[in-house]
């Protein structure tokens, strides 16, 4: 859980690095900064966001006491 919540802190410093470095260059060269941006938006299953290895479910943990 602890390296899940850590990787999504960095990726979120990441980001905000990345924006601030865009805003400090006047949007001069916007195509250095498009990274990912040419593709269309996938839809992303439940999975995909949210999950952190050792939570479950209150019904997984139902079905394992049970």
């Amino acid at each position: 859980l602890g390296s899940s919540l850590e990787a999504a802190a960095l990726s979120g410093i990441a980001m905000a690095n990345q924006i601030a470095d865009f805003l400090q260059s006047g949007g001069t060269r916007p195509d250095e900064f498009a990274v990912g941006l040419q593709n269309e938006f996938q839809q992303i299953q439940g999975q995909d966001i949210g999950q952190f290895p050792g939570l479950e479910t209150q019904k997984q943990v139902n079905h394992v006491t049970v």
